[in-house]
């Protein structure tokens, strides 16, 4: 996450990193048991730098935006995350944070 964020901090200004996850079930492995449960993962395919203005762009959140503006590049950088959800798969809303029968089925490591 910290070359992505230095990388593109250096290329394009300030932004932010997000992290793209395909499920909920995902996300909370993430916040559970951190980096780590992408070991396997190429980051190119998790992590993108968005700078500020493709930010404004696609209307992202306005505290996200006044984050990038301010927070110091050298010590620290701006984690975003989006759970890319099928609405098929998410009857429920919010989508449950259990895991599914189809995620507890399905591979857990071709579907993160």
């Amino acid at each position: 996450m910290s070359r992505v964020a230095r990388e593109g901090f250096r290329r394009e200004g300030r932004g932010s990193v997000n992290i793209r996850l395909i499920s909920a079930y995902s996300a909370q492995l993430y916040l559970e048991k951190g980096w780590q449960i992408f070991a396997r993962h190429d980051p190119n395919q998790l992590l993108f730098y968005y700078p500020i203005q493709a930010l404004i762009d696609q209307r992202k959140e306005p505290s996200l935006i006044q984050l990038c503006r301010k927070y110091n590049p050298r010590e620290k950088f701006i984690l975003s995350g989006s759970i890319m959800a099928d609405v098929e798969q998410c009857p429920e809303t919010p989508p449950p944070l259990e895991p599914t029968n189809k995620d507890k089925n399905n591979n857990f490591n071709k579907n993160i």
